[in-house]
């Protein structure tokens, strides 16, 4: 800000002293925080500016600035917004042509929508200020020979704040290249006095931060320690400050807790005797503090400090909303932790929502990989918000107390938040491409079918492994740019991708009198599970019933090791039933209307859940598998109960599209990878025949014509069944998360995936590639292959594999295995289905009968249970 008031002070030498002195005073009293003033006196200004300059004029625009910066400072954000874009629209009045002005109004306005959270709307105004810096050597070259250090110093600030954004959405090793490769450029630029220029030291400042949150400690400490040697011999009180809170934090995170301490309590006392008392870096100082005590349970203290910034900010009409939810976070934390529940249930509540509105007007633009990080980021709120959530339910005393504090309503909170976050990722993509698909907007669809293309070179260059790393990372880049630029140019279609508000309340209207719905939610790292249950006789909220680990056997271990071996080595299991299942189906029937187990239930899975077949569980009470019981329809979240049913892709005839027996090699291969499966050509062959003489309409490829180009080519169908080889090969690298690189782990091996050379496709279908398959309007795909389920879980988002991306792609049915399968008896079941589902015309009842057909044949779980039918 500091920077901003000396440029605007620089370009006010030799104006008229009129206009100069009101400016001049409007500055000085925001500089004193005296914002009311600063308005008063900038507008007398801008009066004085439209009369002896014009509107479109330097003293207009800066006097406008200033208004903004002071309107900023009391909290009216809205109006700053407003004028701060009038004040880009302006400079690109003044300037017809690119100039530097143009690019530090763009700066300016970005900057107000970062502080307010509005993470959007910053991305777009920084990429337009990225545009015109770019274009100012093309455009404007004597401007670019004039100016050239006005520019370069619009840059640091515009790229700066880049990072910052992408800091604050969670994208943590990103924030880092981009400040480490500015540093670069400033040493470049100013070889020989970059050490005392201002944008190295933010620079060097933030890559503190940055490398603080990446886990690298070491590095931050260093550049903490850069950071104090460049600015100890200047009087810049701010300077000082931020230096010891970076050694406060470095030592924090590095377990040095009394040095922490001392280089925190130091910036408290530089911060008393400053003009920077009650501003964010004092408060910022406060919740650190705060936040250190929690961490050694001094509650007490760790509640004064973080109470003590609350009650600073929330004196000012100015709030900085990172800084205050971050302290109310910690402070909602603290309270639980030391007992004080309705305390932390209030704080929680406030923090929930805000995050709810945070993630719902955030997300609508962001990247996929940007939406992951920005999810992941707050998961650490949600996950414990779900603890607490769990000690106040009353399902089980956890307080310790005779009289424990209970909120009834905490599961409808819950049920409300799975809702709004379960899957997220996987809607927000989804609803995208349906409403760009269906714009009719030429100019759109040519750029998402380039985006598409862009996204299959990528995978097909990461599997062949020939591209060098930096020409990986330029496709990456053009990949971003084109989704940024997709989801930016479809504002029109807001409303389709905005998130729209559902609560439980919703779910249970949809329900028939013989139905239930059960989000599953993973609690205590996994140790225990919660099953939020809706029925017809739900009303007040939601049931709430928990599956907890024993001391010995733990839900993600041991017992998921127990129900494994038994389906694969065939053995009875007893106790998977009980373990997981009887908790919740009992508590299902005990809130039914006649005390019964319903005939149907909804079932939205998380953690461990996605790896069960809740179907093959056997009750031995009772002497029968779950599918004996009622009919599971699993769905990756109960909002789907929402969706309006699909419209076929034929109103008469049915189509189906079959790949099988695909061969794999064109010549003879010794120890080849895939090995060759004649028993799907018996297969789609069988199936081809049953459906034909149904009239349906069918395509069959088998051998060379089993693709993968013609699957690409693939045009509108109401199933598509692929019989061939499956495949999830989790990588082993340690590497941060990238939805792209983790789709391409899972997928379906096709014709000449074995060849050794390919000319245009590889024969590997991956699951990354599967999401730019046109099946908007197919009904169903059947994966018959082994372990077509398995992919990569992600606690909240479901498991990243074919099953997320077949759904991506618009498909609401899926056919696939959790472990590897018989072939007879994979081909018995989907003959058996093909042939149940033209005679019962239900889908769902088709699969259930083929299933316990083959079970007379083939009793074990193992051989009928391997496949699950997703989605309704």
């Amino acid at each position: 800000m500091a920077l901003a008031v000396i440029l605007v002070l620089v370009f006010s030498m030799g104006y008229g002293q009129d206009w100069q002195t009101l400016n001049g005073q409007s500055l000085e009293y925001y500089a004193q925080g005296k914002y009311e003033k600063a308005i008063e006196y900038a507008d007398q200004a801008l009066e004085v500016a439209v009369k002896k300059y014009g509107i479109v004029s330097e003293q207009y625009i800066n006097s406008l600035s200033n208004k903004a910066y002071a309107e900023s400072g009391l909290g009216d954000h809205h109006r700053a917004t407003e004028h701060f874009r009038k004040v880009v629209n302006l400079s690109f009045k003044q300037y017809p042509i690119s100039h530097v002005a143009q690019v530090e109004s763009l700066y300016e306005l970005a900057k107000t929508y970062v502080s307010l959270c509005v993470y959007d709307s910053g991305t777009y105004y920084i990429n337009e200020g990225r545009y015109v810096f770019n274009a100012i050597y093309k455009n404007n070259k004597a401007h670019y020979d004039t100016a050239l250090y006005d520019i370069a110093n619009a840059y640091f600030k515009l790229n700066s704040l880049d990072a910052s954004l992408h800091h604050r959405l969670g994208q943590y090793n990103e924030a880092v290249k981009m400040l480490e490769a500015q540093v670069v450029f400033i040493k470049d630029f100013y070889p020989d006095s970059y050490r005392s220029l201002r944008d190295y030291q933010i620079t060097i400042n933030n890559l503190c931060s940055y490398s603080q949150a990446t886990g690298n400690m070491v590095l931050a400490k260093d550049y903490a320690l850069h950071y104090y040697q460049l600015i100890k011999d200047n009087d810049n009180v701010l300077d000082r400050i931020n230096a010891l809170q970076n050694l406060g934090s470095t030592n924090r995170n590095m377990g040095q807790y009394d040095s922490a301490f001392y280089y925190w309590n130091k910036t408290l006392t530089a911060i008393d005797n400053s003009e920077y008392l009650n501003t964010p870096i004092h408060t910022s100082t406060l919740n650190n503090i705060g936040e250190l005590h929690h961490d050694l349970e001094e509650y007490d203290s760790a509640i004064f400090y973080l109470s003590n910034a609350i009650q600073i900010q929330e004196k000012k009409a100015a709030i900085d909303p990172y800084v205050y939810l971050t302290t109310r976070v910690n402070l909602a934390a603290t309270y639980h932790n030391a007992g004080h529940y309705p305390e932390a249930d209030k704080e929680y509540a406030w923090v929930i929502e805000t995050l709810l509105e945070d993630v719902t007007h955030n997300f609508t633009y962001l990247s996929d990989d940007e939406k992951l990080a920005f999810y992941k980021n707050q998961l650490s709120i949600i996950e414990a918000y779900t603890t607490f959530a769990l000690d106040v339910s009353g399902v089980i005393n956890i307080q310790g107390t005779e009289n424990p504090y209970i909120n009834p309503g905490i599961p409808g909170t819950l049920y409300n938040l799975q809702l709004t976050t379960k899957a997220l990722i996987l809607n927000s993509s989804r609803r995208m491409r349906e409403n760009i698909l269906s714009s009719g907007d030429t100019t759109l669809i040519k750029i998402y079918s380039l985006w598409q293309q862009r996204k299959d070179q990528l995978a097909q260059e990461i599997v062949n492994g020939k591209k060098p790393e930096h020409e990986l990372k330029a496709l990456r880049t053009k990949i971003e740019e084109n989704e940024k630029w997709l989801v930016t140019n479809s504002r029109s279609f807001r409303t389709g991708f905005a998130k729209e508000t559902v609560a439980w309340q919703h779910i249970q209207r949809q329900l028939k009198k013989d139905e239930a719905a059960i989000e599953i939610i993973r609690l205590a790292g996994g140790l225990i599970y919660g099953a939020l249950i809706l029925t017809p006789e739900t009303k007040s909220h939601p049931k709430f019933s928990i599956v907890m680990s024993r001391p010995s056997k733990f839900l993600e271990k041991e017992s998921f090791s127990g129900y494994k071996n038994a389906i694969l080595f065939q053995q009875k299991d007893n106790f998977s039933y009980a373990k997981y299942w009887q908790p919740i189906i009992d508590s299902v029937a005990a809130h039914m209307p006649d005390k019964k187990q319903p005939s149907r239930i909804y079932l939205s899975n998380d953690g461990i859940y996605n790896q069960l077949n809740i179907n093959t569980l056997y009750d031995t009470a009772r002497q029968e598998y779950v599918i004996d019981q009622t009919e599971v329809v699993i769905v990756s979240n109960t909002k789907e109960l929402l969706k309006a049913p699909k419209e076929p892709a034929g109103k008469t005839t049915k189509k189906i599209v079959l790949f099988g027996e695909p061969r794999f090699s064109t010549y003879p291969i010794k120890n080849a990878e895939y090995a060759e499966l004649p028993g799907t050509g018996k297969e789609v062959k069988l199936i081809n025949e049953i459906l034909q003489a149904a009239n349906w309409k069918t395509e069959l490829y088998k051998e060379e014509e089993a693709n993968e180009f013609t699957l690409k080519e693939l045009q509108r169908t109401n199933v598509l069944h692929l019989a061939s080889h499956g495949f999830f090969k989790p990588s082993s690298e340690e590497v941060p998360f990238s939805i792209t690189e983790t789709l391409m782990q899972s997928g379906i091996a096709l014709a000449g995936v074995n060849d050794s050379t390919h000319t245009a496709e590889d024969g590997i279908l991956t699951a990354y590639e599967v999401m730019n398959l046109p099946l908007d309007s197919t009904e169903l795909v059947v994966l018959s292959a082994c372990e077509t389920a398995q992919g990569v879980n992600n606690h909240g988002e479901g498991v990243y594999g074919l099953q997320r991306a077949f759904s991506v792609a618009g498909v609401n049915n899926l056919i696939m295995s959790l472990w590897k399968v018989d072939d007879e008896a994979t081909q018995k079941l989907m003959v058996s289905f093909y042939k149940n589902w033209i005679k019962l015309k239900d889908m769902r009842k088709a699969f259930t009968l083929a299933q316990k057909e083959l079970r007379e044949d083939y009793p074990s779980p193992y051989y009928w249970g391997a496949f699950v039918l997703t989605g309704i």
